[in-house]
């Protein structure tokens, strides 16, 4: 349900401003908006420009903190399970603590100096690596030639060059330096189609050997500053790079044991909470001694709100007031630990506005039914249910994952319900279904899978006629929803009779006939009526009853939970063939049965809940949200402790 909510006014002594925000932080009850603001004084606009500075002060303080913590990520082993990437919390930090922390910014200076002194050792290291790279791989073509590298150098009368062309112009090059007077050369190695050279020249043709590598694209390889062969200079780079290595090693150990990625974390989010309550001081309305903040509250925190500020100041005024119908509060949803995982699939698709309808119970109800059925398999059900059940009771993964995780708990547990009722375990019978199989009765299945979905959508013209009574339309609530039901189960009720024979089938085809004649009349004679003219009146009640049509449509769409129940448990059922097609081999038979079951059934199992996943969604989000449903509302974000490694507790 949606909860009522207050506009709440505080204001206070501008002294007291920070100590006010941290305990409505504390209770996460209230979220600010910024009001209309007359003209400042130029007192005011300086006190506002510090609260902005300070503000922008703390959150790039963040952004470096931030950056030390993915320096530190690559090199210091976290405290965290395996599962960390499911946000999984694991540290909590007394509010105590977290409080020293805050205060103590000359051991967070101190600390940032150290990790910048990491990051500079690290980064020096690096550099020097990747010359030590560039520099083999300039020397290696030149492995086999005994020469002194300080030899290729420049004397009174000759020039002297290393260098590579394309191996593919190398007969060329060569017969142009060959045509050539006063130059020579030293053919070396060819490496990934280059070809490499030793060019030897007289000073006086040093214009004519430029033309020829220019015209062939020779590159220049420097030996400056190498003495002795190539092959020795590789060798004392080497061991360099060992020595770097290892140098980096002693860093890396020494950031393990100083336990500052932690730190560093803890830090990150602390500042983000103070971040959150500057953001929300930047919006009140400051005279030069006092604030003014106003803000949406859920009605039912009123009461602690106000008995809690008057504890610690009474320099404060407190007002509430109702929701008045210009206003557009934000809207805070309340549901049960079972109802609440299907937030996320409300949410994804647009959160309820104040004054809408709240669908979360009804989506948890036909969300939970059409998974289980488009699974269907009570042994797929126990590993879906068994994983997510897991990570939920003993690895206690953060709110939005806990939410997911259990939307797929209660999905598993509806299928291991519905592979009861089926007989389908991992896709054999080991025991007789309860209800039928859908394999073998398969019509049956797609007509429950249709009646399923006209009863989610009568569903939803119940929620609408709901909603149109709470606001006072009960015109509508009878003529557009009532009606219009009524209109369907008539039709219903004929096409029905045409199965049935005898006395029961006559009767019911007989009421379902009156039924729709009158309702259609009805349907014709009230849908137009806001237009002014008679033939916009008639076209309306026509155009509503072409609306079947579109309806029949829904209908048809729900027959994608008949085929995926059967495509789950026929592939289930062909991988359990291919298996035993192996059991008679000697050896190693009963080795690729396992093999094939265990690969075949992942598969299966991974694309039936993408698939399940995927269409259950459509169903809420198209044919039973467009029933009823408007959304386009904003959740309730109240000013609270938003952390994103450490869960700060009392």
């Amino acid at each position: 349900m949606i909860a009522t909510m207050k506009k709440v006014t505080i204001a206070g002594l501008l002294a007291e401003q920070k100590v006010v925000l941290s305990i409505l932080q504390d209770m996460g009850s209230v979220q600010f908006y910024e009001t209309e603001k007359i003209d400042f004084t130029a007192q005011e606009k300086n006190a506002a420009s510090k609260k902005l500075v300070e503000l922008l002060d703390t959150n790039s303080l963040r952004e470096k903190i931030r950056s030390n913590i993915e320096f530190l990520e690559q090199y210091q082993i976290k405290t965290r399970n395996l599962f960390a990437s499911l946000d999984v919390i694991s540290r909590e930090v007394p509010k105590i603590v977290a409080d020293e922390l805050l205060l103590d910014k000359n051991k967070l200076q101190d600390a940032m100096k150290i990790v910048e002194g990491y990051k500079k050792r690290i980064s020096e290291i690096s550099a020097r690596k990747e010359q030590i790279k560039q520099k083999s791989l300039e020397l290696e073509p030149f492995l086999n030639l005994e020469l002194d590298l300080s030899d290729v150098d420049s004397t009174k009368s000759t020039e002297a060059t290393a260098g590579f062309i394309q191996t593919t112009d190398e007969a060329v090059f060569i017969k142009k330096l060959g045509d050539t007077d006063g130059i020579a050369y030293i053919p070396d190695d060819k490496i990934n189609g280059q070809s490499y050279f030793i060019l030897i020249s007289h000073k006086d043709v040093l214009n004519e050997l430029e033309t020829i590598t220019k015209q062939y694209g020779f590159i220049k390889v420097d030996f400056q500053g190498y003495k002795g062969t190539a092959a020795k200079n590789l060798e004392m780079l080497m061991s360099e790079k060992d020595a770097l290595e290892e140098e980096e090693d002693a860093v890396a150990s020494e950031i393990e044991k100083s336990n500052m990625l932690l730190y560093m974390e803890n830090m990150y989010d602390l500042y983000g909470i103070e971040a959150d309550k500057l953001d929300a001081a930047n919006i009140s309305y400051d005279s030069n001694f006092c604030f003014v903040m106003t803000g949406w509250i859920p009605e039912c925190e009123c009461e602690l709100l106000d008995e809690k500020l008057r504890a610690i100041t009474e320099t404060i005024a407190i007002g509430f007031e109702k929701v008045r119908p210009e206003d557009e509060p934000p809207s805070l949803v309340e549901n049960s630990r079972v109802v609440a995982p299907f937030e996320i699939i409300t949410n994804s698709y647009s959160p309820s506005s104040y004054r809408d309808i709240d669908p979360n119970r009804m989506v948890a109800f036909f969300y939970t039914l059409f998974f289980g059925i488009m699974i269907g398999d009570a042994g797929y059900g126990l590993l879906i249910a068994g994983v997510c059940g897991f990570i939920l009771f003993v690895l206690h993964p953060k709110e939005s994952t806990r939410k997911f995780l259990s939307l797929f708990f209660m999905g598993g547990l509806s299928s291991i319900v519905m592979g009861i009722l089926f007989g389908s375990y991992f896709g054999a019978e080991w025991f007789k279904p309860l209800l039928f199989s859908p394999l073998e009765q398969s019509l049956l299945m797609m007509i429950i899978s249709m009646a399923l979905g006209v009863i989610q959508m009568f569903a939803g013209y119940i929620a609408l006629a709901r909603k149109n009574i709470k606001s006072g339309d009960i015109i509508a609530a009878i003529f557009d929803q009532g009606f219009w039901m009524l209109f369907i189960v008539g039709l219903i009720m004929s096409g029905v009779s045409m199965a049935m024979t005898g006395e029961i089938g006559i009767i019911l085809g007989n009421i379902g006939k009156y039924l729709t004649i009158i309702t259609a009349i009805g349907l014709l004679l009230t849908q137009g009526r806001k237009n002014k003219r008679i033939l916009g009146k008639l076209g309306g009640g026509l155009g509503s009853l072409y609306g079947i049509t579109g309806f029949l449509g829904d209908v048809l769409s729900y027959t994608r939970i008949f085929a995926l129940c059967l495509a789950s448990g026929a592939i289930a059922l062909v991988f359990n063939i291919m298996a035993m097609l192996f059991v008679d081999i000697p050896v190693v038979g009963y080795l690729l049965v396992i093999v094939i079951l265990i690969i075949g059934h992942s598969i299966n199992l991974g694309l039936s809940l993408l698939s399940t996943y995927i269409h259950t969604n459509r169903l809420q989000y198209v044919e039973f949200f467009g029933k009823f449903y408007t959304g386009d509302g904003e959740s309730f974000k109240p000013l609270s402790n938003k952390t994103m490694y450490i869960n700060i507790v009392k």
